[in-house]
């Protein structure tokens, strides 16, 4: 469908920027963009899988804990020497058993990952949250001043992109049951994509191109 093709446009625009500065790329941005990498692979792994007629929602049972992982280490970097390292660790940590628990016990690999959707979305709404806050610390700012609005892009993206998708995923496994609603939903899903990666974009494109970000 149209829709799933601009859907998809957006993260192949930011796989080929970060593809095309991934060697200038250093600290937190080099997860992000792992992150990206990873989408589009889970894309192309996907829509490959729809096309031969064989079901790909197992996919997001994989995706969810690499790619939030990626994200809370991102944040990790960013946020380090104001965060206990404890605290990501321990996010990983229920990001993972999570994710295990709901695929063994609740939603099957055959399932739509809804929970585990929603666990990411609430880890990483949390942190970019805290990194809102953080940034307007004078310590912060002063020793991170030429990054400032590299990482407000970055963290503007992601929160609206993870917040939006958290009412989305929430009440998704009750959704799937019309398929009209079904496909309002996913364009609804594919506007807050391109909305984070315009943000991903513009990050990247004020991004301090000699100087590398220090974390500590």
């Amino acid at each position: 469908m149209l829709y799933v093709l601009l859907a998809n446009l957006p993260v192949a625009i930011s796989t080929f920027l970060y593809a095309l500065s991934y060697k200038q790329i250093k600290g937190p941005a080099k997860w992000l963009a792992w992150f990206v990498f990873l989408t589009s692979g889970v894309q192309l792994l996907s829509g490959l899988l729809a096309n031969l007629g064989t079901p790909n929602l197992f996919v997001l049972h994989f995706y969810v804990p690499i790619g939030g992982g990626l994200l809370i280490f991102f944040y990790r970097e960013v946020l380090m020497g104001y965060i206990k390292d404890a605290v990501f660790f321990g996010a990983v940590g229920i990001l993972l058993t999570g994710s295990l628990i709901n695929t063994l016990f609740w939603q099957p690999l055959a399932a739509f990952n809804s929970i585990g959707l929603s666990v990411e979305c609430v880890v990483i709404v949390i942190l970019a949250l805290g990194t809102f806050i953080i940034s307007v610390n004078h310590e912060f700012y002063k020793k991170h001043q030429a990054f400032i609005t590299h990482l407000n892009w970055i963290n503007s993206g992601l929160f609206l992109y993870f917040s939006g998708n958290l009412l989305l995923f929430y009440f998704g496994h009750e959704l799937l049951w019309a398929l009209s609603i079904n496909v309002k939903t996913w364009i609804i899903h594919g506007i807050l994509s391109t909305t984070m990666h315009i943000a991903f974009w513009i990050g990247e494109w004020r991004r301090p191109k000699n100087m590398h970000f220090s974390s500590r």
